[in-house]
């Protein structure tokens, strides 16, 4: 059995989320991080620590994305023999794995 998944998954806010996606739409439409910024800015959208969005901010937003991918995608886990215990009030129920 193959396991892959984000296990080094790290909780982000809500507008961190909202930020980075939206500078992705617009980097997918071929635009560069300086056009991104002035977008954004222009829809009122401000960096995550609340300051002016600068282009260097979208770059280092864009450049973080794309290393957390790729470790992600190096991430594999190979699990053997596993033993699946699911336990009520009433009984036992147990579920091999190979």
């Amino acid at each position: 059995m193959l396991l892959e998944g984000k296990f080094f998954y790290q909780r982000q806010g809500y507008y961190k989320n909202l930020l980075l996606s939206e500078i992705l739409k617009l980097k997918s439409q071929g635009l560069n991080t300086g056009q991104i910024s002035r977008v954004l800015t222009s829809k009122g959208y401000l960096s995550v620590q609340g300051k002016d969005l600068l282009s260097k901010h979208v770059w280092s937003m864009i450049r973080k994305n794309k290393r957390k991918l790729e470790s992600y995608k190096e991430y594999k886990k190979e699990l053997r023999n596993i033993r699946v215990v699911i336990e009520n009030n009433y009984d036992q129920t147990i579920i091999d794995l190979h």
